[in-house]
């Protein structure tokens, strides 16, 4: 990759992200997500409320488990409001826009792979030979006399 490409790109990932709306969305969302539970720890540990400091640690060591969906929805409530509060700011909502193509393109792609592959292995399978029968008997003892006068001659020699 060239290096004026790599600058361009972190030059625009700046711009994007410390874009003044978008800071504030990015706050509200973390506001509604978060920051209630911290306010609330704090007023309920100096107010020595217990309920609070309860509800809100509880919430709070619920956030510092790993796989929560929390910063996934804080995205998408600052999305929301930057495209409630800010309909005229084309530059931030082209940004995303182009972000979101960008990502379905990919998707698409890996899909499409993914099912290349499945393809093939099913291919794979259905060209697969089967396995042939297994012989009667008993397996590699070899097979076993079927009518009573062979089991009559065996016995006798």
């Amino acid at each position: 990759m060239n290096v004026g490409k790599i600058r361009h790109a972190v030059v625009k990932l700046i711009r994007f992200l410390l874009n003044p709306r978008l800071l504030l969305c990015l706050g509200l969302g973390w506001m509604i997500t978060n920051g209630w539970a911290y306010i609330l720890f704090g007023v309920g540990n100096y107010c020595d409320i217990g309920w609070m400091t309860v509800v809100s640690g509880s919430y709070l060591a619920f956030l510092w488990v790993p796989f929560t969906p929390e910063k996934i929805v804080t995205i998408a409530i600052a999305i929301v409001l930057l495209r409630r509060l800010f309909p005229k700011d084309e530059k931030t909502l082209a940004v995303l826009i182009e972000a979101y193509h960008k990502a379905k393109v990919k998707l698409g792609r890996r899909r499409r792979r993914k099912n290349v592959v499945s393809v093939q292995i099913s291919e794979r399978t259905a060209r697969a030979p089967e396995p042939s029968a297994p012989a009667t008997g008993c397996g590699t003892l070899g097979a076993m006399p079927t009518t009573g006068e062979e089991n009559n001659q065996n016995a006798h020699t």
